[in-house]
């Protein structure tokens, strides 16, 4: 599995104005955020660009490298 280095989440490095997760995933969030709650209602498996679930707010990869 590849992690990005940097945080995508941090306004430093990601200057577009764009959420991080609609620039790693694109259009495909909410279905990849409806299988992550099908798949892992937990949420157990995460890593810095994890998809959230879908009653949370996005949060910042930047907790996970804390």
């Amino acid at each position: 599995m590849r992690v990005p280095v940097v945080d995508p989440a941090e306004p430093v490095w990601n200057t577009s104005g764009t959420a991080w997760h609609t620039l790693y995933y694109r259009d495909g969030y909410p279905r990849l955020q409806r299988v992550q709650a099908r798949r892992d209602p937990r949420d157990v498996f995460r890593y810095t660009p994890a998809v959230d679930p879908p009653h949370d707010p996005p949060r910042s990869a930047r907790a996970y490298l804390t």
